[in-house]
């Protein structure tokens, strides 16, 4: 009996263990959502004006009639993709679906640039 009841003990003593590990797991994946939003923010004035930049760049090939293939809009409805993903850890099957998802649409279109 004393055994069964020690076994017992020692479950319960894992069990707040593994949810001790759980939390701290937590209060750090928590911490690094924070820190992945500020750093989301710090970088949104530098997209917005790396949109405006190529908004007049565009125009300006445009209006002086600039025939880069990087200005003409192909007439088959060909495709640029850029695909980003992950170098770290602890992603899960980010990594996979994006690159599937990336082939996938590759494989849809006729001519496709990746980027």
């Amino acid at each position: 009996m004393a055994k069964k009841t020690r076994q017992i003990l020692r479950r319960i003593q894992n069990v707040r263990h593994v949810r001790q590990i759980t939390k701290a797991m937590y209060a750090i994946a928590a911490t690094q959502v924070i820190q992945r939003k500020r750093a989301l923010l710090a970088a949104r004035p530098f997209g917005e004006e790396s949109e405006r930049t190529l908004a007049e760049l565009w125009a300006t090939a445009k209006s002086e009639g600039i025939e880069h293939p990087f200005f003409v809009r192909p007439e088959h409805g060909g495709a640029a993709v850029l695909v980003v993903n992950s170098d770290r850890g602890l992603c899960g099957r980010y990594v996979g679906d994006i690159n599937r998802a990336a082939l996938e649409l590759v494989q849809e279109k006729e001519e496709v640039r990746l980027l």
